[in-house]
């Protein structure tokens, strides 16, 4: 059996070594956009009129007042981006986290004090104590700089010290967790939560639309006191009395005043709509299988009076004058309830999806979703009768009903708006239809005639003259709801109130929804939260009253970080840093004043230098760049002369000249040699010592320039992106195209660029993988004396087309073409292969050129969907030759298992 074995095991290694070689798509690239925006602000702390923060990869410290505020008075490089920032209690270092360590600064100079290996994503000094939280390590405990022990916990997201013993921690599988030694045991029903923060009085808990308020009196029980949610995704609102009642389709019912101050919440569950009974006593929320009543008496508060479970999801409720609440299901009928019972009376069952009922004076007009109106009469003392009063067909898709006097009004969509005649309720009729402008989904009847929503419309026909009396367009319309004295209309991303006056529409006010809270900061029972539409900050002096002030910049974006101190408070969105101070006025009302600001510049975090304007003076010609390299300062001018600032002296020197204005000056890794960028005429490597051109590229260029090292060259090449280069040879080793790269330079951050007139941050990696981009290649019209091909390179990346036929290679060209020669033959395959300047291979497919006694047909036609690979790259099998290897080597395996068999027996 010996050799059996011998046979199966080479054949094993001759099928290894033949199989196809499968590439291996690598998402990582040498060359990635960071950040499409100025040098980022990142976090920031407050302690006594001193800001300390993060820009990039530096620690600063700027004061607050003074002759100095909002200029940054001391500034120290770290490495790795900052993620936390704090000021211990003395207020003597500042503790900085990033994803490598924490350091640990003089907070009077900045001096690096001491670092502790090891990142985390938050950091939380109390006492002598820190806390660092990190996802793959948990909580790491250090008095000073000791590590006392490893707490290891689901995924640590936020750590908040409570005392010197007890710490809550953000567990994003295990929620908010109060650890003493070891985590509590008593799992948190808060998933989610992102960011804890407290103050003397409680603790807050961030999640992306909610912060819920604990007290923390009894931190071994903690006890909600207060929650914070304000609307996100609205379906439908209400009026009562000067409350705003909002269904949330995220997260239950909202309760604003009239001026959009929000005032309370009900967070258990999303709510799909909400009424109000004519009484004005009862506030119905309709929820998933369920009906809430509340008494609308007792608002702001909720109150719940009555829960009624149903059999399928309330869709919209109708009141009738004998003390009815008429509830659609949908697909589940109606469902009648008895408002002073507050209990289901009836369940009225229909053979399709009922979308809305309207209670008449002689009967119950119902619309169904398959294009039926029924008129049913229903008598609540006797329930078991029900009558058919007449079964009609509506075109369209069926939304909503409304009446004017003894007309019906059926909103169907694109259909239109159908007009039935009431007067006689057993035999209606269809008297009108009005046609769409592009949706009709819903309507109202108001003093001065129908409102309409018609798509994106708001349309206001007026019956008596027949015609449409105003429109006005809202973007992004999702529904609208009228009120007594306007309409709201809510789209996506805010709430709109809009009155009637006269032939238009007024626009009275709007309120933004928060789709997602971003940081938060806490002091004095004062929240201060980021979010995408400003900064919010909560008064929760009375948590279940709380107030609610909307803080708007002027061109400020996404609020990223906010912090508090005393009057103190701040908002960036990276960019810029902007200074309030708060006033009380009273025992309610608080008010914000801006006293500064501070904005990022371009390139801030390089160091710069000054010209004295006695050197201008001495140069002949307009300087278009000056650099610093080593010590020593060169001059770029608009003709192409290169000077030189002798050092210690105020004497500048002629070195050389380029052809044309000099863009940039940068050193490279040989200290004696200079790159000089000029535009259109290319790169010149000049030789310090004797004033020489040593070298010249002719590369299309708006901005050159070396990192640190000297080792790499980053060109800003216009339409063809951002591209890196090995200085010395001069080889492609990265490239990007996201936008036009009109300028480039370097720090420790990456590469700063000017991209598509804004600057962006690139990082660079020449560890990672060569980039494999792939190019298509198609045949082009033939002659009798070449063959053409199209290219999809765009000539920014060098390629190289190697030609191919009759599958061996005969040449390479920088051309879409190649001659052929009289001897050719006039029948033959051919391929191309373009080799790009990373050394990327993209093969065609494999074509036939045919030819006749007469003379050469102009036609290429593809010969076989294999792609061929070259003699110089490795050798492959193809596919079906491995298939059939294999059913060879099953067929052999079966042979000998036969074999053996026959022997045992």
């Amino acid at each position: 059996m010996s050799r059996y074995w011998l046979i199966l095991t080479f054949l094993l290694v001759v099928m290894i070594e033949i199989s196809p070689t499968i590439a291996q798509d690598d998402e990582r690239s040498r060359l990635w956009l960071m950040d499409a925006s100025q040098r980022p602000l990142g976090v920031f702390t407050l302690q006594e009129g001193i800001l300390y923060g993060a820009q990039g990869q530096f620690i600063f410290k700027m004061p607050l007042y003074g002759t100095r505020a909002y200029t940054i008075v001391a500034k120290t490089p770290i490495s790795g981006a900052v993620v936390d920032i704090e000021v211990e209690l003395d207020s003597s270092q500042v503790v900085a986290l990033t994803e490598k360590g924490v350091y640990r600064f003089d907070a009077d100079t900045l001096e690096l004090r001491n670092f502790i290996a090891g990142g985390g994503t938050t950091l939380d000094v109390h006492n002598n104590y820190w806390a660092v939280a990190s996802h793959e390590m948990g909580i790491r405990i250090y008095e000073g700089q000791n590590l006392l022990k490893i707490l290891t916990l689901g995924d640590a997201f936020d750590v908040q010290w409570l005392n010197d013993e007890q710490l809550a921690v953000a567990d994003r599988i295990n929620g908010l967790q109060f650890i003493t030694d070891v985590p509590s045991e008593m799992p948190s029903s808060m998933i989610g939560i992102k960011k804890i923060v407290m103050d003397a009085s409680n603790l807050y808990a961030l999640d992306e639309h909610h912060v819920i308020t604990l007290s923390t009196s009894s931190l071994s029980q903690p006890q909600e006191i207060g929650f914070y949610a304000p609307v996100h995704q609205p379906l439908h609102l209400l009026d009562v009395n000067e409350w705003r009642i909002i269904a949330d389709e995220n997260d239950g019912i909202k309760v604003y005043d009239q001026d959009w101050h929000y005032y309370n919440s009900q967070n258990n569950s999303p709510s799909l709509n909400v009424a109000i009974d004519p009484t004005g006593r009862w506030l119905f929320n309709m929820r998933s299988r369920q009906l809430e009543i509340y008494n609308a008496r007792r608002l702001p508060n909720l109150v719940l009076d009555t829960t009624i479970p149903l059999w399928a999801n309330p869709h919209r409720v109708r009141f009738t004058t004998d003390g009815l609440a008429l509830v659609t299901l949908q697909e589940g009928g109606i469902a009648v309830l008895d408002l002073e019972k507050r209990q289901v009376v009836r369940a009225l069952p229909f053979s399709g999806p009922v979308v809305d009922v309207l209670p008449m004076s002689a009967a119950w007009a119902v619309l169904q979703g398959d294009g039926r109106l029924l008129f049913i009469g229903y008598d609540p003392k006797n329930p078991s009768d029900v009558s058919v009063y007449a079964d009609l067909d509506v075109a369209g898709q069926p939304y909503q009903l409304a009446r004017d006097g003894e007309l019906l009004l059926v909103a169907s969509g694109r259909a239109g708006l159908h007009v039935f005649d009431m007067k006689n309720i057993r035999s209606p009729f269809l008297l009108d239809t009005l046609p769409a402008y592009t949706n009709i989904k819903a309507i109202e009847v108001v003093s001065a005639g129908w409102l309409i929503q018609d798509g994106q419309q708001l349309r206001l026909y007026s019956p008596e003259v027949q015609k449409w009396s105003i429109e006005q367009f809202v973007p992004n319309l999702l529904t609208m709801q009228f009120s007594s004295n306007g309409v709201y209309t809510i789209n996506e991303n805010e709430i709109a109130f809009w009155q009637l006056n006269g032939d238009q529409f007024v626009l009275k006010n709007t309120y933004q929804t928060i789709h997602q809270l971003t940081d938060i900061a806490a002091e004095q029972e004062l929240v201060l939260l980021g979010s995408e539409h400003g900064a919010i900050l909560l008064d929760m002096r009375r948590p279940r009253r709380l107030r609610e002030y909307r803080i708007v910049a002027e061109g400020l974006g996404v609020i990223k970080h906010v912090s508090i101190h005393g009057k103190d408070l701040i908002i960036s969105d990276g960019q810029q840093l902007i200074h309030f101070s708060l006033q009380h006025r009273g025992t309610d009302e608080i008010e914000f004043t801006e006293l500064g600001r501070f904005v990022v510049e371009e390139n801030s975090s390089t160091e710069t230098f000054e010209i004295p304007i006695s050197l201008v003076a001495k140069v002949p010609s307009s300087i278009t760049v000056y650099a610093q390299v080593d010590q020593d300062i060169w001059l770029g001018t608009v003709d192409g002369q290169l000077w030189e600032v002798e050092p210690n002296t105020e004497e500048i020197v002629l070195r050389g000249q380029v052809p044309s204005s000099i863009l940039n000056i940068s050193s490279s890794a040989d200290p004696s040699i200079l790159l000089v960028s000029s535009g259109e005429n290319g790169l010149f490597w000049f030789d310090r010592t004797n004033g020489q051109t040593i070298r010249r590229v002719e590369i299309t260029t708006l901005d050159a320039v070396t990192d640190p090292s000297g080792k790499w060259l980053a060109l800003a090449r216009g339409r063809c992106g951002l591209q890196i280069y090995q200085a010395d040879n001069m080889t492609l080793v990265a490239s990007d195209q996201t936008g036009i790269v009109s300028e480039v330079s370097w720090d420790s951050e990456g590469i700063h660029v000017m991209l598509d007139g804004l600057s962006a941050l690139y990082g660079f990696d020449p560890e990672m993988p060569m980039p494999q981009p792939s190019i298509l290649l198609q045949p082009d019209h033939m002659t009798s004396n070449a063959l053409h091909w199209r290219s999809s390179a765009d000539g920014c990346v060098p390629v190289q087309y190697e030609v191919w036929i009759n599958q061996k290679k005969i040449g390479t060209t920088a051309e879409t073409l190649w001659p052929l020669l009289n001897a050719q033959s006039r029948q033959f395959t051919w391929s191309i292969v373009a080799v790009d300047a990373f050394g990327n291979r993209s093969q065609s497919g494999l074509w036939l050129f045919e030819g006749d006694q007469v003379g050469w047909l102009m036609r290429a036609q593809q010969y076989q969907l294999m792609m061929q690979k070259s003699s110089e790259t490795e050798t492959t099998m193809p596919v079906w030759f491995v298939g059939v290897g294999l059913l060879l080597l099953g067929i052999l395996g079966l042979w000998m298992f036969v074999r053996f068999w026959q022997f045992q027996t």
